[in-house]
């Protein structure tokens, strides 16, 4: 029995796990987001907080609308909110104390991902 595990960032699809003549293998495909770029910067705070964070993103206009979806380490959706306008606070005072993961959607098709830490 022999495996192969190989890693890449190429836009072709690799092979991370197979078996040599079972016709067994997972390939990883690229699903086509685009990518950041680095000089575009996001900021949410304050981190940690007890009452309401602000998000503020440089590539976030006033004209575009963001869905929020602030999640617990289990995966599950804690709050949702669509249509968010991100000069407005998020508010976080009913949390419990936790590590929490938030997934900003903007209408100009961005993404972002990142976590925060209640009190």
């Amino acid at each position: 029995f022999a495996m192969t595990v190989a890693v890449s960032n190429e836009a072709e699809p690799k092979v991370l796990v197979g078996s040599p003549g079972t016709g067994f293998q997972i390939s990883a495909v690229p699903l086509g987001l685009t990518e950041f770029n680095k000089k575009e910067k996001c900021f949410f705070f304050p981190n940690p907080s007890n009452n309401e964070i602000t998000i503020n993103c440089d590539f976030i206009t006033s004209d575009v609308f963001s869905d929020i979806e602030i999640t617990n380490y289990l995966g599950e959706t804690i709050i949702s909110i669509k249509h968010h306008t991100l000069s407005d606070p998020i508010i976080i005072r009913h949390l419990v104390s936790g590590i929490y993961f938030l997934k900003i959607s903007t209408s100009n098709n961005k993404l972002l991902l990142s976590k925060f830490v209640k009190h």
